[in-house]
């Protein structure tokens, strides 16, 4: 935590915050009144990385409050990109109740994207059919992408998705869903020289997360340096995670397909890879 804290103080020197800190030394070197909105200015300057301080250890007892529910038994993801960057996705959850108690609500699971979808077309989530055998869905909570990450000081967005089935799932036992998204020209750093990340939410333990990306097939996959990152559920670097590192995906013979199987992901952080798409030559 203490290490926490000092990364937060560092990221507080950013050009607004300096600006507020130049202002109150100014204010300072004046007389009167102006003592009382340096001194105001100073709080401020003070209060941001604490603020940020604050928000990590919420985050922390909020994630090791669901742990003790559950695990993603498995995650496997069906992706397809266009030349021109467009995104289509298909999302299979299973989830297994590791408590001693009955469950009627399935943990939050969210989805990343570096830059806010202009459009998104989301189907689902539904239950797969075999868990329609023995659940009903009851209730479905889900956001548009509005939701905020933090990637190098960048904002970036997500879609996050919650839901609840009657009878109640019993312990041992595993339900599962699956979601479609589909987002227009969404993956424009895919297809630029800077490139992308992609990867894995792991807000709970997952057992077993498969990947499957495919683009035109007079493109390639580009595997970009770092070529697999481990950060916090915020999207930020985070002490420690260099020890959870997967090992890199698999690129087809062509190119034009890659594939990313891990196994034992552990919760709090995301699991990206780096990448990006070019045309063949």
């Amino acid at each position: 935590m203490l290490k926490e804290l000092l990364r937060a103080i560092k990221g507080a020197t950013s050009a607004a915050q300096l600006g507020l800190f130049a202002a109150a030394v100014a204010l300072l070197n004046r007389q009167g009144i102006n003592d009382f909105f340096a001194y105001a200015l100073f709080a401020l300057f003070l209060a941001i990385p604490v603020l940020h301080y604050l928000n990590v250890i919420y985050s922390t007892i909020k994630f090791r409050r669901l742990r003790g529910l559950g695990t993603y038994e498995k995650l496997t993801f069906d992706w397809r990109i266009s030349a021109d960057g467009s995104f289509e996705g298909d999302y299979l959850v299973v989830y297994k109740n590791c408590s001693d108690r009955n469950q009627y609500s399935v943990p939050i699971i969210d989805f990343f994207w570096s830059d806010r979808p202009s459009k998104a077309e989301v189907w689902g989530p539904t239950l797969t059919e075999e868990s329609m055998k023995k659940w009903t869905l009851r209730k479905v909570e889900k956001t548009k992408p509005i939701k905020k990450f933090i990637d190098d000081k960048k904002r970036s967005f997500g879609f996050s998705f919650a839901l609840s089935v009657v009878p109640e799932i019993r312990p041992s036992e595993s339900v599962s869903y699956q979601i479609r998204i589909k987002t227009p020209e969404s993956e424009l750093k895919a297809i630029s020289v800077t490139g992308d990340v992609a990867g894995f939410p792991a807000l709970l333990m997952v057992e077993s997360a498969s990947l499957r990306y495919h683009c035109p097939t007079d493109h390639r996959f580009v595997l970009l340096s770092p070529a697999v990152q481990v950060v916090d559920l915020m999207g930020n670097p985070t002490i420690g995670a260099d020890a959870f590192l997967p090992p890199v995906p698999i690129l087809s013979t062509n190119g034009s397909s890659l594939s990313w199987d891990l196994k034992q992901l552990h919760p709090g952080y995301r699991y990206w890879f780096r990448y990006k798409i070019e045309k063949k030559v």
